[in-house]
């Protein structure tokens, strides 16, 4: 016989540590979520924990890429380059660094959400990859805690979470305030903390891939999203039980005896119960403030950040990475990449919408929530619902290791 090769030799190592690979991938892109606000210059620690990855990926999955897949990218590429010399002819206020920077991004996190799809998908490991998220997200809630009591009692060293990103009262005290501590985690600040969360949640209630996860875990989580104090958050939080009734009463499966609705039930009561006054001043009273117009936070989210349209150039925009800063994805998108990208980005909300109608309407609130969809955490979150929106063939295997399974298909 023959010897084999050494790329025969690699092929078998990796079909043998496939699990472990597998794992350590998985938990390398979750983990990513908790990094997004720490930067290092213009990038930040995800996308240095990405980008590897990205080549890994490639690697592993190049006999299973799809031509679909290479027309996407293309056309992206393509879409990207035309909306480029047109704003380079056309708009005399068109910044070409910061395009070529903002490009390159686009390409790679649209690739890398095509890549890694792919994998999840050839891999049949849709449940591992969810249970590893909620495993990072309990790990990120506990990291919030310790925060938060380290600020409560100013007795324990917390900054060293907060190097690379905010470290200001502001981020955290609600309005300048030093007796409403926000919960916030490794994120720059609690809004940015409660998207993370809400993601997470809302696959974990609505993914099509008959992945439970337990009542107490998203127990936590609501818990978490609470103790954020994020007027958004917490508003998408209600969203979010209110379409998961709606489900459950149009299924015929809503039983109030149920032990985990009780669970959750008791949690949330208690945690308002305790956290009354703050929910008062931090709710309330700011739903208060927005509608006499004295919080421009839901202005900006709805109305202002639609000021960048550039209404001279509406088809191809102010050009990718020409927009300031703003909260609002669908703006973003109008503003830089012009009907073409609002095309785009509609399109696809349509799209995940027929797909998963209560995925899709949280992928459209959220996108009111957290502009920046030129960040991981927009790739992240594209993913998610990707990946959860779809229900998986019968006879796919899953291929969940033994220490995540115990107990069923429930984590924890």
């Amino acid at each position: 016989m023959r010897k084999a090769s050494a790329i025969q030799k690699l092929n078998y190592k990796i079909v043998e540590y496939s699990g472990i690979i597998n794992i350590m991938i998985l938990s390398l892109i979750s983990l990513s979520f908790l990094t997004s606000d720490w930067l290092v210059g213009i990038f930040s620690f995800s996308e240095f924990i990405l980008a590897p990855i990205f080549f890994v990926l490639l690697v592993l999955v190049f006999g299973n890429i799809k031509k679909i897949d290479i027309v996407i990218v293309t056309a992206i590429i393509m879409i990207l380059g035309v909306i480029f010399f047109a704003n380079a002819i056309l708009n005399s206020d068109f910044l070409v660094k910061p395009a070529i920077a903002a490009s390159i991004k686009a390409i790679f996190y649209s690739s890398f959400v095509i890549i890694s799809y792919r994998y999840i998908y050839y891999k049949k490991i849709e449940e591992t990859f969810l249970k590893i998220i909620n495993i990072v997200v309990v790990i990120g809630i506990l990291i919030g805690v310790y925060i938060y009591i380290a600020i409560l009692t100013d007795s324990l060293p917390f900054e060293f979470f907060w190097t690379f990103t905010r470290n200001d009262p502001q981020s955290y005290y609600f309005r300048g305030t030093r007796y409403l501590v926000r919960m916030r985690s490794t994120f720059s600040e609690p809004a940015h903390f409660g998207f993370f969360l809400n993601a997470v949640l809302g696959v974990n209630l609505f993914n099509r891939s008959k992945i439970n996860i337990s009542a107490l875990v998203n127990g936590v989580i609501i818990t978490a999203i609470v103790l954020t104090f994020s007027f958004s958050s917490i508003l998408i939080l209600s969203l979010i039980l209110i379409m998961k009734f709606i489900s459950l009463l149009n299924e015929g499966k809503f039983n109030l005896i149920k032990g985990r609705f009780i669970i959750i039930a008791v949690i949330i009561l208690f945690l308002i119960f305790l956290t009354r006054d703050f929910i008062y001043v931090s709710l309330i009273e700011r739903a208060q403030d927005i509608l006499t117009g004295e919080d421009n936070s839901a202005v900006q989210r709805l109305v202002e950040s639609w000021q960048y349209v550039n209404k001279d150039n509406l088809i191809f925009g102010n050009g990718l990475g020409n927009t300031p800063i703003i909260w609002n994805v669908y703006a973003y998108f109008l503003s830089d990449l012009g009907i073409i990208g609002l095309s785009a980005i509609a399109a696809f909300s349509i799209y995940i919408l027929f797909l998963n109608p209560m995925l899709g309407l949280l992928f459209i609130t959220m996108n009111f929530q957290r502009g920046g969809y030129l960040s991981p955490t927009f790739a992240l979150f594209v993913l998610m619902i990707l990946i959860y929106s779809k229900t998986p063939k019968q006879n796919q295997r899953n291929m969940v290791p033994y220490y995540l399974k115990k107990g069923g298909n429930r984590l924890w």
